[in-house]
Order: C-alpha cells, then sequence, then structure tokens
C-alpha cells in the first residue's frame, strides 16, 4: 500500500545528481594544477611540464580513477530499474568516496618524487573503498530484484564474481602500496585497464561460466 513506485524521471533524477557529483569531482583535480606558478608558465611552458610533470601525472591518475568508477557507474544504472532508500544511501557513499579522491591525488602528486608513499597509500585505500561500494550496489541491486530482469541472470553474477575479484584484488594492491611502489602502480594499471571497460569482461566471465556449464 505504501510501497513507492519508481518511473523513469525518478531514476533519471538519482543519475543525473550522480553524474554531477561525478563532474564536479573531476573539476576539482584541476585545483592541484592551478598551485603551478603562473609565471613560470608563461616564461617556458616546456620546461614548466617538465618541473611539475607530477602534477600532470597525479592529475591524469585522478582523472582515469573517477572517470573509469564513473564507467561502472553508468554501466550499473543501464540494468537497473527501480531502487530504495538504502540503494540512495549505498550510492551516496559512493559518490562521498569519489569526491574525496582530489585529496589522495593532491597528496600523491605531492610524493611522488619522495621516499615517502603516504599518497599512494591513501590512493590505494581510495581505491579499495570503491571496490567493496561497487560490489555492495552490485549485490544489493541483484538480491532486492532492481536490475532487468530481461537480461540473463548469469550475467548479473559474472558481474558479482568481477567485482568480487576487484575487492580482493585491491586490498592486495593496497597492501603491496606499504613496500612497493613501482608494483602498486603496475597493478593499479591493470585495474584501470579491466574496469575501463566492464562490460566486454563480464561477457568474457559469463561464456567463460557457460562453456564450463556445457561441458558437465
Amino acid at each position: 500500500m505504501f510501497e513507492r513506485n519508481n518511473n523513469e524521471k525518478a531514476l533519471a533524477r538519482v543519475e543525473s545528481f550522480s553524474d554531477s557529483i561525478f563532474g564536479f569531482a573531476i573539476t576539482l583535480l584541476v585545483l592541484d594544477l592551478l598551485s603551478i606558478p603562473h609565471f613560470e608558465i608563461e616564461r617556458n611552458l616546456a620546461q614548466s611540464f617538465q618541473s611539475h610533470w607530477q602534477h600532470f601525472f597525479a592529475y591524469l591518475v585522478g582523472f582515469c580513477t573517477i572517470l573509469i568508477c564513473w564507467i561502472n557507474h553508468h554501466h550499473l544504472f543501464c540494468y537497473l530499474i527501480k531502487y530504495d532508500g538504502k540503494f540512495l544511501w549505498i550510492n551516496g557513499a559512493l559518490l562521498l568516496i569519489v569526491t574525496f579522491t582530489p585529496f589522495p591525488t593532491s597528496l600523491f602528486s605531492e610524493f611522488l618524487l619522495k621516499e615517502n608513499n603516504a599518497g599512494l597509500i591513501l590512493f590505494g585505500l581510495t581505491y579499495f573503498l570503491i571496490a567493496c561500494v561497487a560490489y555492495l550496489m552490485w549485490d544489493y541491486t541483484h538480491r532486492n530484484h532492481f536490475l532487468d530482469k530481461g537480461v540473463n541472470d548469469s550475467y548479473y553474477e559474472s558481474i558479482l564474481f568481477l567485482f568480487r575479484i576487484a575487492v580482493f584484488y585491491n586490498f592486495i594492491a593496497f597492501i603491496v602500496c606499504f613496500f612497493s611502489t613501482p608494483i602498486a602502480m603496475i597493478m593499479y594499471l591493470v585495474l584501470f585497464s579491466v574496469f575501463a571497460f566492464p562490460h566486454y569482461f563480464t561477457v568474457h566471465i559469463y561464456r567463460h561460466i557457460n562453456k564450463k556449464c556445457v561441458r558437465k
């Protein structure tokens, strides 16, 4: 009697609000670049890029982080047909972490050339939290039948499998951050490569699971 039916307009508002937060977080990343003295840029642009390359590299890493997070968020909303109040809070938790991302990005640029790897450690923690909340979003919507029923359930199971791996993988990468910066960065590069194309790798897992079922 008191159940609220989510129409397309209500769902679109949730997605639009989320998209605006992602856009805001990406905009905040550029503030770190504003710390570069303008007189250096005016005097010699090429030398300025060379002297402050770590700021531009950190900006690229932060941008890719938020972009890939948005790609996976959009992937979920492609199948989401309804939601409840709890989902809004889970979604809000993800947005909270996303808006926090510019802070470790700034630290990462400061400590990139130093022995202190505090920036990378904080980045690693951020990735781990994002992976946990992203898995929770898929798991919650799947268990409560909020996803498009016209899609084979094995596809959703494949997504959950992918994100379970992501949680474990990010935890290992986070631990590696304390011991080896190069290895940790290689691990995150692999992570970016996979989750930049969530649908592709989900389909790959889905087909692999189906082949095993056919053989049995």
